[in-house]
């Protein structure tokens, strides 16, 4: 009887995991959800959305503080805040001051060309090619260092013209899809390190998303 008492003991102490050393999610269910939100177009409209449907499903209400990148980080490890959306990427220096979540939505920057022949052709080889970047992006920078094309810098993105641009933004474009992906970026949000019920608890909400996301983005993010 001891033996079976002291297995109860280790399962119903193992149904307790994850856990929050700080109890965020129990304070935040029918309470108050702290969350700091960065002005990253068009990351914060997507997320916003997110957050708010997530926050529904604790019956929290929101408590919105915006604030730089670095701002809220560092108030996520002070504990003042409990979620940051800023259009984080899984790859980011934060990995190691805060919990990010699983990825809720994969971006590509990819080569998108204005029929699919030229698809097909600059597919093949880019070298000498005149691509569009907006100027002092990210995409720019990928194409002059990357790759051989001829990186015209331009203040707006026009339609049916061959561009760098993240993939959300093609069929807006009227632009064809190559061969030719430039970067990747995995996005997530962040939680307290340590927190974990409430990490688990928000990744789970987020992992059938992803298509709701995409949706969100193409929406918000019209060159």
């Amino acid at each position: 009887m001891r033996l079976i008492a002291v297995l109860l003991a280790v399962v119903v102490a193992g149904c307790q995991y994850p856990r929050d050393p700080e109890g965020t999610l129990e304070r935040v269910r029918g309470g108050t959800l702290r969350v700091g939100v960065a002005p990253v177009e068009p990351w914060e409209a997507v997320e916003r959305q997110l957050i708010s449907e997530f926050a529904r499903t604790l019956d929290a209400r929101i408590e919105w503080v915006e604030g730089s990148e670095s701002e809220l980080m560092e108030a996520l490890a002070g504990r003042q805040l409990d979620v940051v959306i800023a259009g984080l990427d899984r790859a980011s220096p934060w990995m190691n001051e805060a919990a990010l979540t699983r990825p809720y939505v994969t971006v590509q920057s990819v080569i998108g060309a204005p029929d699919r022949a030229t698809a097909e052709r600059l597919s093949d080889e880019l070298g000498g090619e005149r691509i569009a970047a907006e100027a002092n992006s990210p995409e720019a920078a990928k194409l002059e260092t990357d790759t051989d094309a001829v990186v015209v810098p331009v203040d707006q993105l026009e339609p049916g013209v061959a561009a760098a641009v993240e993939d959300y933004l093609l069929d807006d474009l009227g632009l064809v899809r190559t061969d030719a992906e430039l970067d990747e970026h995995e996005h997530a949000m962040a939680v307290s390190m340590g927190e974990n019920a409430m990490l688990v608890t928000l990744e789970r909400f987020l992992l059938d998303r992803e298509a709701y996301a995409r949706e969100l983005l193409e929406r918000e993010g019209k060159p």
